[in-house]
C-alpha cells in the first residue's frame, strides 16, 4: 500500500520543492529564481513524501493585517502543489492541515489563500475556508482609438506603501521587502507600476498584460474616472483587446478572489469578509 507522510521541509528538500514548483506552475524562470532566492524558506514549507520523493508541498508566509484600526497576525498559504501522478490521494489535505498547525504554533489569528479557479473554491470550503472581500474583476472590451498621453509620476512605491500602511485600510500590510518583490515581478513580466496625474486628479496602477490579450490591473488607487481612462490607454499600448481590473461588488454578490479561515476567537469571519486580497505574489 502506498504511504504518504507530511512534515516540515528542510534545506535538503529545496531542490525537490523547486522542481515540483516548476512542474506545476507556469511562472517565468526569472520569477522562480528570485522567489526561491529571496522569499522561499524551508521552515515555512510543508512537504508530502512518497517512497522518499517529495510529491506535494505548500508554503506559509506571514502578513500583518489591519481591520478597523486593529492589527492582526495572519498567514498566507501559497503554492499548493501536487505531482500529477499523486493527485486525488489526500496529499493536499495533509499539506493544508500541516500548514494550519504551523500557523497555530506561530499564533496567527487567521490564514488565507487565493483560489485560482472557481472550482477550487468548493475544494477549499471543505477545509473550512470561506470567500472574502468585496471586490471582483470587471472586464471591458477594448476598441481601437487614439491613445491620449497622460502625465506619469515616479512616486509609485511611496504612494502604494502609504495606502497599504494606513490603518483605515481593511487589508494586508506589506513590508518594504514584500512590496519591492511585487513591483519587481510586475516589471519583469512586462507590466508597470505608475502614477498618473491629470489636473488635480491622480491614480496609481500596478498592472501587466497577461499574455492572452488581457491587460489586468492588480492594484489601483485614486480617481475612478481617471482610472478607467488610464487603464484603457495602457491596454491599447500593450495591444490588448480586453481590460480587467478590481472593482467593488454589490453586497449581495460574493467575491471569489480570496478565502480565509479564522484560527482564534479574536477575529470573526464577519470581520474577515472585509479583507481585500489583491497582490501577495498572485501575479
Amino acid at each position: 500500500m502506498t504511504r504518504y507522510t507530511c512534515r516540515i521541509a528542510t534545506a535538503d528538500d529545496t531542490p525537490a520543492v523547486r522542481q515540483l514548483y516548476e512542474l506545476v506552475f507556469n511562472d517565468t524562470q526569472r520569477f522562480t529564481e528570485r522567489f526561491f532566492s529571496k522569499v522561499y524558506r524551508p521552515n515555512n514549507t510543508a512537504v508530502v513524501e512518497c517512497d522518499g520523493q517529495v510529491v506535494a508541498a505548500g508554503m506559509l508566509f506571514f502578513y500583518q493585517s489591519w481591520f478597523e484600526q486593529k492589527q492582526y497576525k495572519s498567514g498566507y498559504i501559497y503554492a499548493l502543489m501536487t505531482h500529477p501522478d499523486h493527485r486525488r490521494r489526500g496529499c493536499m489535505r495533509q499539506v493544508i492541515e500541516r500548514l494550519e498547525k504551523l500557523a497555530l504554533q506561530r499564533k496567527y489569528e487567521f490564514i488565507f489563500l487565493v483560489n485560482a479557479t472557481d472550482e477550487l473554491k468548493a475544494t477549499y470550503r471543505r477545509f473550512g475556508f470561506m470567500p472574502v472581500g468585496t471586490q471582483g474583476l470587471r472586464t471591458i472590451e477594448i476598441r481601437s482609438g487614439i491613445i491620449r498621453a497622460l502625465d506619469p509620476w515616479n512616486l509609485v512605491y511611496f504612494q502604494v506603501a502609504n495606502a497599504l500602511y494606513t490603518k483605515k485600510y481593511n487589508g494586508l500590510v506589506f513590508t518594504p521587502t514584500q512590496m519591492k518583490f511585487e513591483l519587481q515581478t510586475i516589471a519583469d513580466e512586462g507590466g508597470e507600476a505608475i502614477q498618473v496625474c491629470e489636473g488635480f486628479k491622480w491614480v496609481t496602477i500596478l498592472g501587466k498584460p497577461t499574455g492572452d490579450g488581457v491587460y489586468r490591473a492588480l492594484l489601483t488607487l485614486g480617481d475612478k474616472q481617471l482610472l478607467e481612462k488610464t487603464l484603457i490607454n495602457l491596454a491599447r499600448q500593450h495591444k490588448c483587446s480586453r481590460l480587467q481590473f478590481f472593482t467593488a461588488l454589490p453586497k449581495r454578490e460574493e467575491s471569489t478572489y480570496g478565502m480565509v479561515k479564522p484560527l482564534t476567537d479574536n477575529i470573526s469571519l464577519q470581520l474577515l469578509r472585509k479583507l481585500n486580497i489583491r497582490l501577495v505574489m498572485d501575479l
